[in-house]
């Protein structure tokens, strides 16, 4: 009996790493070699206790001095997959890694890939005017006596908000402004708007 129960405790410790792995990249392997300037598709598998989205970057910290350049923000996690540009200007050589991160914070690692070689000529990375991500941003709404509106956005993002009239029926205010969403065009790091209605 003492046997039977070493067997089950050795099989239950065995299959507790599947259970509570989080992001495991499963490419690009250690034999890949990348070429500067192409597509690479990472894939990875995730269990439902991982975050819904990360960041994808690119780092090196083998070589001298160490490296590291944001390729995707926002990255569903259960995709299992993104297609991403390895940058024309990193250097040649070994040691590069695709780290999955929290949003912008490099020091919160989820994962990372093995570590592949990168090589190639010189390239042009092409230009985009696709519009910046950014992290979810507070919009504070208050309205004052006088009916001016303040909208004011702390933190880095794409701020959307646009204020509706309230309406008004034989002079009397019949409802209270309220929020909704339209799209700004620029990632701002503060966002003070008054809004007269």
């Amino acid at each position: 009996m003492f046997a039977f129960q070493t067997l089950s405790l050795a099989a239950l410790a065995g299959l507790l790493p599947s259970l509570v792995q989080g992001i495991d990249f499963t490419s690009p392997t250690t034999s890949d070699v990348i070429t500067k300037g192409s597509d690479i598709t990472a894939t990875w598998t995730s269990v439902d206790t991982d975050p819904s989205i990360f960041s994808l970057y690119v780092w090196n910290f083998v070589a001298w001095p160490p490296y590291y350049e944001a390729l995707a923000y926002g990255v569903d996690t259960t995709a299992g997959e993104v297609t991403v540009r390895i940058p024309c200007h990193i250097s040649n050589g070994e040691g590069w890694q695709l780290t999955a991160i929290n949003d912008t914070n490099v020091y919160v690692l989820y994962a990372q890939t093995d570590k592949f070689n990168v090589t190639g000529d010189s390239c042009t990375d092409p230009t985009t005017s696709a519009s910046c991500y950014a992290p979810t941003s507070t919009v504070y709404v208050t309205q004052t006596a006088g009916g001016a509106t303040t909208s004011t956005a702390v933190s880095t993002g794409t701020v959307t908000a646009s204020v509706i009239q309230p309406g008004i029926v034989d002079g009397t205010t019949t409802s209270q402004p309220t929020v909704a969403p339209t799209t700004a065009s620029a990632a701002l790091l503060s966002l003070d708007v008054d809004i007269a209605i």
